[in-house]
C-alpha cells in the first residue's frame, strides 16, 4: 500500500514485520518497504545514516526561453573558464539551459532563502532578484552574446545546489523478517549529484 502525503519518522520491526512510523502518530505494518522519497530521502537517513549529502560548492541555474538564439539543432556544452559550465539544448519552441557557477553556502542561502541541504531544489518562487542579477552578470561576462541574451531573456528560472554523496554499497536492508529498499534518488541522488566534467564543445 502506497503512503503519500505522510512524513515518515521511523522504521522498526514489530512481530517480525517492518513497521513504519509517521509524524502524525500513525504506524503501518508492511511485508516490504520501498522508499523512493527523493534526494533528501528520510529513508536513506534511517537506513544508511552515514552516507550523507555534501554541498559541492556550486549551483546549477536553469531556465527555458521561448526562442532559439543561434538556431541550434544539437546540445552544446561550453566551459569558458574554471568553475563555469554552460549547457544549452534545443526544445520545441526554444532552448533549455543550465549554467553552473561556484557559490559558497552563504551565497546560496542569500540567493534562494535557505541552505543547500535544506533547499535541494530552488523553485521559481525561491529565485530572488539578487540571484537573477548574479546569473545575468555571469552570463554576460563568460558566455557568447547570443547565449548571454538567452539567459537574460529567461523570465522563469530555477536552481539546484550540486551535491556529492558516497556511492551506495547496498540497496536492501532486513527489517525483522521483511525488507526495506531504497530506490531512485533516495538510493543514489541523480541530477546535480556529481560535479560535471567536460571540455568545451
Amino acid at each position: 500500500m502506497a503512503q503519500t502525503g505522510a512524513r515518515l519518522t521511523g522504521l522498526t520491526a514489530y512481530r517480525g514485520r517492518p513497521l513504519l512510523h509517521f509524524a502524525d502518530g500513525r504506524t503501518t505494518p508492511a511485508d516490504i518497504v520501498v522508499l523512493a522519497d527523493g534526494r533528501a530521502s528520510t529513508g536513506r537517513k534511517i537506513l544508511d545514516p552515514y552516507r550523507r549529502l555534501r554541498y559541492a560548492g556550486y549551483i546549477g541555474h536553469r531556465g527555458t526561453v521561448a526562442y532559439n538564439p543561434t538556431n541550434m539543432v544539437d546540445f552544446w556544452r561550453l566551459e569558458p573558464s574554471p568553475g563555469v559550465q554552460f549547457n544549452i539544448a534545443p526544445i520545441p519552441g526554444g532552448v533549455d539551459w543550465t549554467l553552473y557557477l561556484n557559490a559558497t553556502t552563504v551565497e546560496y542561502t542569500n540567493m534562494f532563502g535557505s541552505t543547500p541541504h535544506r533547499r535541494l531544489f530552488a523553485q521559481p518562487r525561491h529565485v530572488t532578484d539578487a540571484a537573477r542579477a548574479h546569473v545575468d552578470g555571469q552570463a554576460l561576462w563568460h558566455l557568447p552574446e547570443p547565449c548571454a541574451t538567452a539567459v537574460h531573456c529567461t523570465t522563469t528560472r530555477s536552481a539546484f545546489p550540486v551535491m556529492d554523496i558516497d556511492p551506495p554499497i547496498q540497496m536492501v536492508w532486513p527489517v525483522g523478517d521483511g525488507f526495506a529498499v531504497l530506490l531512485g534518488d533516495a538510493l543514489a541522488p541523480g541530477p546535480g549529484a556529481h560535479r560535471p566534467r567536460c571540455a568545451p564543445s
